[in-house]
């Protein structure tokens, strides 16, 4: 409760557990600050609320400026993800991102490249690119398995692949979040999907609309000042942070 993680790094570790809250900076932050933080080239395992940095965030907590890459994130019964398992309370994420990830959810529901299940809190300026598979039975999504009530996805896109479980007859799954009974504005999907007999596309949501993979090379003035185009081929030619765009930028110049 009531506390700040900053600027922490973790790699090349192993998580494997059988309770909830499980993730790769943290397993449950409560009205407290996760801020520049990232976890890569690792694997966790758990049984609800798996995450790429935390498990759950609630009563207003924040993770910013943070991300995950090359994970492999499975949620045994509920809710696995690239940044944060379950997002409630007047919780967000601004400005994370989830890449190179496989996110798997082994028996039920809930999986999504940066959150599995929001519910009155917001995901800002975030992605995901994951060359691997999100997996679920329900409620799967390349950015949100679940943009519950009260929750608002601003200025996102998320490149994925969505695979329903073969044993499901649910059918809440999308480009961009599985299922939505909340808000999205200007936030872009391209995703492939698969899925069993009976369903030829998502029923979830695609997001503002959705894009082809040329479109999303070139999407980041449409996303918003937080984001800048790929010139230097980092992100496979997809937008990233302008701020980390600078960064690269500067150090070309100081290395001529």
């Amino acid at each position: 409760n009531n506390t700040q993680i900053n600027n922490c790094y973790c790699s090349s570790t192993n998580i494997t557990a059988t309770n909830n809250y499980i993730g790769g900076i943290c397993g449950q932050l409560i009205s407290s600050l996760i801020n520049n933080c990232h976890y890569l080239s690792s694997t966790i395992q758990g049984f609800n609320y798996v995450g790429g940095i935390c498990g759950s965030t609630s009563n207003s907590s924040s993770i910013i400026n943070s991300y995950s890459k090359d994970l492999t994130i499975t949620a045994t019964n509920i809710n696995a993800d690239g940044i944060c398992g379950n997002l409630i309370i007047a919780s967000n994420i601004n400005k994370c991102y989830c890449v190179s990830s496989n996110i798997k959810v082994t028996d039920f529901s809930y999986a999504g490249g940066i959150c599995g299940l929001s519910n009155n809190s917001t995901i800002n300026n975030s992605y995901c690119v994951l060359n691997q598979n999100i997996v679920a039975k329900d409620s799967v999504g390349g950015l949100c398995g679940d943009n519950d009530q009260d929750a608002t996805i601003n200025n996102c896109y998320c490149i994925a692949t969505i695979k329903r479980k073969s044993n499901s007859s649910k059918k809440a799954f999308g480009g961009l979040v599985g299922s939505n009974s909340g808000t999205i504005n200007n936030s872009y999907s391209y995703s492939d999907w698969n899925q069993t007999s009976g369903l030829t596309a998502p029923t979830g949501s695609n997001g503002t609309s959705t894009k082809t993979s040329a479109d999303m090379q070139n999407i980041a003035g449409t996303l918003g000042n937080e984001f800048a185009n790929d010139v230097f081929s980092v992100n496979d030619l997809y937008p990233i942070f302008t701020d980390r765009a600078i960064t690269i930028t500067n150090n070309i110049s100081k290395n001529n």
